[in-house]
């Protein structure tokens, strides 16, 4: 009876805190038709008919990387132009500012935003104060920095209340990341950069400024460690007592030294003046490599695997990823320099197929059986993006960085939230208006020379 009492009670007083939440429905802890083994890279390792054999050797990654420069698909910021078209930065920020005015979202206290919220963002992105010819200004991130479409940190969700997924979240920066600078807001506590795969505001305040000189040597030194494992730790000195920040995989660092199992790097922090300084920040050698790791498959697996049950996060929302930057992230851990999004991701290396609404199952099933490799093979779907696994009893399995999948029931169609890195099979969503993970496929993508 007390008990009942007490939960009536918490009911009551917590009713209004959660009135206008949206709720979804949580997956089971046990995807369908995935078995313990498959949670495991050595199941999909054992698979492989070529694990270890080297797809490619350093100089032809840096001649992949090229090529996805020369498409645009990634910045090469060493060639950043010192001076940038006034005009079009106007219409880049300006068209961002312009979309927002049409879209039907709401703020998290649920009320609609309207054309004054636009009106209002003009105003603040200083975009009449833009000139013809914009001297570009350098910096590096001195910590973790979301990158924001409009200079604000107002969340924008096209439900209301559903703050998991914020509009205006584009990109996540880590410590480290270089970026040119080409515009500051009307507060001055806004800058809006580009970095090597994405353009956004971020906070001033957490950007080192550099000059030129400082940002190309950085840039063209080759002495640098990445980092290998899910996340690493960074901290103040040796004994490494002192927590000074988290990275995630993929990210870069030049290297200082190593004592026993502690990397000594040069770390960047903004100081009093807002330039930047390098100090000596220690890791954990088991999370970082003095060189990138080879490319084979076992490799790629093994790394994938190092992320499995990794939380999800829009747009790199909270430090975590999305599907996109777990495919950069993999991939970053051996050199290769992924875009950031989904849709540029889908053009990077050999075209295995490009499928439509009209390509049947079978058709993409053979396909998938036929030419696509595990682990070196990603496959792009409308609105995601999937590392192929392998076929297991004529099934396509991929593991992938997910929010969730739709499903029917008789009450009607419903969300089942996964919300990390899972091993699915790509029947998923199959009962759903959406489709399957398998019906949703447009690119398949082979990542090799």
């Amino acid at each position: 009876m007390r008990v009942s009492l007490l939960l009536s009670l918490f009911l009551i007083l917590t009713a209004g805190v959660y009135a206008d939440e949206v709720i979804y429905y949580h997956a089971p802890s046990e995807l369908p038709y995935v078995s313990p083994g498959m949670n495991s890279a050595g199941f999909w390792i054992g698979r492989h008919p070529q694990a270890d054999r080297l797809v490619m050797n350093f100089s032809q990654v840096e001649a992949f990387n090229a090529n996805n420069r020369k498409e645009g698909l990634v910045d090469d910021l060493l060639k950043f132009p010192d001076k940038y078209d006034g005009a079009k930065l106007k219409k880049e920020i300006g068209d961002i500012v312009e979309s927002f005015k049409w879209r039907e979202l709401y703020k998290k206290d649920g009320t609609k935003i309207d054309e004054s919220f636009s009106a209002a963002q003009v105003e603040i992105s200083n975009i009449s104060s833009i000139p013809a010819s914009v001297n570009v200004r350098y910096g590096f991130i001195s910590q973790w920095a979301d990158e924001r479409l409009l200079p604000t940190d107002e969340v924008l969700s096209v439900k209301a209340a559903d703050v998991d997924f914020d509009e205006l979240q584009n990109s996540g920066l880590e410590p480290g990341t270089p970026v040119v600078i080409l515009h500051q807001d009307k507060t001055g506590g806004w800058l809006f950069v580009k970095d090597r795969v994405a353009s956004g505001w971020v906070r001033a305040g957490n950007v080192a400024l550099a000059t030129k000189d400082i940002f190309n040597e950085h840039l063209r030194r080759r002495d640098s460690i990445v980092v290998v494992g899910a996340r690493a730790d960074i901290y103040a000195e040796r004994e490494r007592l002192h927590f000074v920040a988290a990275v995630r995989m993929g990210t870069r660092f030049l290297y200082k030294n190593t004592v026993g199992r502690v990397v000594e790097i040069a770390f960047p922090v903004r100081q009093p003046d807002g330039n930047v300084k390098f100090v000596s920040g220690f890791m954990s050698a088991d999370d970082v490599s003095l060189s990138p790791l080879p490319l084979t498959a076992r490799v790629i697996l093994t790394q994938a695997f190092k992320l499995l049950g990794a939380p999800y996060g829009w747009g790199d929302a909270h430090g975590r990823q999305d599907c996109s930057r777990f495919i950069e992230m993999v991939f970053a851990s051996v050199g290769v320099e992924m875009p950031r999004n989904s849709a540029e991701q889908g053009k990077v290396g050999i075209s295995l197929a490009e499928f439509d609404d009209a390509v049947a199952k079978e058709a993409r099933l053979k396909l998938l059986n036929d030419k696509a490799l595990s682990a070196l093979t990603i496959l792009r779907l409308k609105g995601h993006i999937v590392l192929y696994l392998g076929m297991v009893n004529g099934v396509p399995y991929a593991i992938h960085e997910t929010w969730g999948y739709r499903e029917k029931t008789p009450e009607g169609e419903r969300t089942r939230v996964i919300g990390r890195v899972a091993v699915t099979d790509l029947s998923l969503g199959d009962s759903s208006s959406k489709g399957s993970l398998l019906d949703r496929i447009i690119d398949v993508r082979l990542i090799d020379k």
